[in-house]
This record gives structure tokens, C-alpha cells and sequence, in this order.
């Protein structure tokens, strides 16, 4: 398994993030190391699949480290949602970390489409349909990507985790 590894929820997500991540490299806001690898974890509450392979990775390498990805939705607050992953991972916490993303990923892509923050974090899939002039679908998540405007991202706090994360599991 890679040395540096970021999961996230869902499989739209992962080109999503893979675009993300390039676009932060690329413009100097994250350097590093190493260049992290981005897959998919399913989008179940605890997957104790995934949770053994990445702890054999923890026991395995030394510098192995992770960043998982979430959604908010459904969660009573973002530091229970952190929570409910970190608890699998209690001796590693040191190598793991967690994003979450408040409610969803459409919202990123709402607001770095030029959506106003608020409203793209009350209803994404709505606000997204009105930018895009057309109905929302899930694969959007990934061919949008490539539009969006990592400046409005920038000052939205969940992101900004996203970018602290990224710059530790970097290094």
C-alpha cells in the first residue's frame, strides 16, 4: 500500500479530489514529499474491511499515514463524525486524519462553481442544478471538477482542513 494515501466516500469522489489535489500542487498551495495516492472507501459507517487493511498498513510502514474523507450528512456534529472513523484507529491517530466535508462534496463543488456558500451548504444538489441549468447528477461530482475555482474554496474552514491535511500527509 502507498506511503501516503487519501480515502474518500465515494467513487465520483476519487477523480474529484485526484483533479483537487493536482490543481493544489500546481498552484504551490500544498507541496510535499510525496505525491498521495487517492481511493475509494466505501461509503458505509464502519467498513472493517477497509479499517484492517489500513491498520496492516499502519503496523507494516512506518511512515505510512492517511487522510479519510467524509461527509457531515447525517452526522449530529463534524467532531462525532471524525470521531466514529478515528475510534478504529486509537494507536494511530498520530498517522490518520479526518475531513470532514459539511454536508456533502457537492457542496465544494457548488461553491467553487461561484454558488453562494450558504445556500450550497443548505441544499447543493439544488443550488448545483440552478448554476449548471440543468438536474444534478452524481458523476457531475468528477467532469465538473476541472471548473472549479480553487479561490472561492479558500476561505470555507472545511477546506482549509482539507488543504492542513493534505500539507501534513505531504510531508
Amino acid at each position: 500500500m502507498e506511503k501516503r494515501t487519501v480515502f474518500v466516500e465515494d467513487t465520483y469522489g476519487v477523480q474529484f479530489h485526484r483533479y483537487i489535489v493536482d490543481r493544489l500542487i500546481e498552484t504551490g498551495v500544498v507541496q510535499g514529499n510525496y505525491q498521495p495516492q487517492i481511493r475509494r472507501m466505501p461509503a458505509k459507517k464502519c467498513n472493517h474491511a477497509l479499517y484492517r487493511k489500513i491498520l496492516g498498513a499502519l503496523l507494516l510502514y512506518r511512515s505510512w499515514r492517511a487522510i479519510i474523507i467524509i461527509d457531515s450528512e447525517g452526522k449530529p456534529s463534524n467532531e462525532a463524525a471524525e470521531n466514529d472513523v478515528l475510534s478504529h484507529f486509537e494507536r494511530y491517530r498520530d498517522r490518520v486524519r479526518v475531513v470532514v466535508v459539511e454536508p456533502r462534496h457537492e457542496a465544494w463543488l457548488c461553491i467553487g462553481l461561484g454558488g453562494e456558500p450558504l445556500k450550497c451548504r443548505r441544499s447543493p444538489e439544488d443550488q448545483l442544478s440552478m448554476l449548471l441549468r440543468r438536474p444534478y447528477s452524481k458523476h457531475l461530482l468528477a467532469t465538473m471538477s476541472r471548473h472549479v475555482g480553487l479561490e472561492r474554496l479558500i476561505s470555507e474552514r472545511d477546506f482549509r482542513e482539507y488543504i492542513e491535511a493534505l500539507k501534513w500527509l505531504m510531508t
